[in-house]
């Protein structure tokens, strides 16, 4: 199936396991969370798509959906959304679709609601994102 590159700001057990879930769908999950260099990682790894936290602390979601869309425009980036202090979840998913994210999804992440949209995203028959 997919290599998906998950970048999550939160190193617990949330993240660990939406990956679980998605490698037990068939897919092939890299973790860039605490310790990593994101951007780096969007520019460095092959991957077919990516999931990233539209707001996160440290590098900013915004960036990398900029980055990844910069460097692989049709690769699809489904960017996760919750509400941030006074700015709300569909606020923020907008501000992602205006970056560049191909669809967002609220928080909390249900792994098999993620890898049907994933499998939309990767379809055939989808057409290319916007460069």
């Amino acid at each position: 199936m997919a290599r998906i590159l998950l970048i999550d700001d939160d190193a617990g057990d949330q993240a660990v396991e939406l990956g679980r879930g998605l490698e037990a769908e068939g897919h092939s999950v890299i973790f860039s969370g605490p310790g990593r260099q994101p951007l780096s990682d969007v520019e460095e790894v092959q991957y077919d798509l990516l999931v990233t936290d539209a707001i996160k602390t440290g590098v900013s979601g915004s960036n990398i959906i900029r980055r990844a869309r910069a460097c692989k425009p049709a690769t699809p980036i489904v960017a996760t959304c919750e509400r941030s202090g006074p700015i709300s979840a569909n606020t923020v998913a907008q501000m992602a679709r205006d970056l560049g994210a191909t669809h967002t999804v609220q928080r909390p992440l249900d792994a098999r609601y993620l890898a049907r949209i994933i499998s939309g995203l990767l379809s055939p028959d989808r057409p290319l994102a916007a460069a």
